[in-house]
């Protein structure tokens, strides 16, 4: 059985360092929980209310930033999401990674956005890609790309053992 810790944390928006100290410490509760995977919140690493999208940059990191948290689930032995505003050559995308012990690290950027948020100023992915993992074929969604059934639907008939959903609902989200 696949036991999934749900890590609802308060993030610190524009403070990666902070967010990633927090990831280590939620990695490290949901190990002695004895957790197989760890799912953060959208946008845990950078925040996600943002009021123009020259904010929504200064605050974004790159995938090799969020790709630095590999050594903390290779620390932990512990599959891990955790999303992100993805700092790109045009803008912004709202991303998740997928960290997993020695295997790359894998991305998600969210198909169907809202007009609030970052996603009023992020670049939509193109694709609803599966992940295979150690626990299973992994789909990720990110919070709105839940509303049109499509999507679900697209990664199940890829054949997802799990559909993992982080979601960020802070005050500020609706600008």
């Amino acid at each position: 059985m696949t036991r999934i810790a749900s890590c609802q944390l308060d993030v610190v928006k524009a403070d990666f360092a902070a967010n990633a100290a927090k990831f280590a410490s939620a990695l490290s509760q949901a190990k002695k929980a004895q957790a197989d995977l760890a799912v953060f919140p959208e946008c845990f690493l950078t925040g996600y209310g943002f009021g123009s999208l020259e904010e929504a940059r200064e605050a974004a990191i790159s995938r090799v930033e969020a790709a630095s948290l590999q050594q903390e689930v290779e620390a932990h032995d512990l599959i891990a999401i955790v999303g992100f505003a993805e700092k790109t050559d045009d803008g912004v995308a709202n991303t998740c990674v997928l960290l997993e012990p020695g295997v790359e690290p894998r991305f998600y950027r969210k198909v169907h956005l809202p007009c609030l948020g970052l996603d009023r100023f992020s670049t939509p992915g193109d694709e609803l890609p599966l992940f295979d993992t150690r626990i299973g074929r992994i789909g990720i969604l990110i919070c709105f790309d839940q509303r049109p059934p499509e999507a679900a639907r697209v990664l199940t008939l890829k054949g997802a053992d799990l559909i993992c959903l982080p979601t960020n609902w802070p005050e500020g989200a609706e600008m």
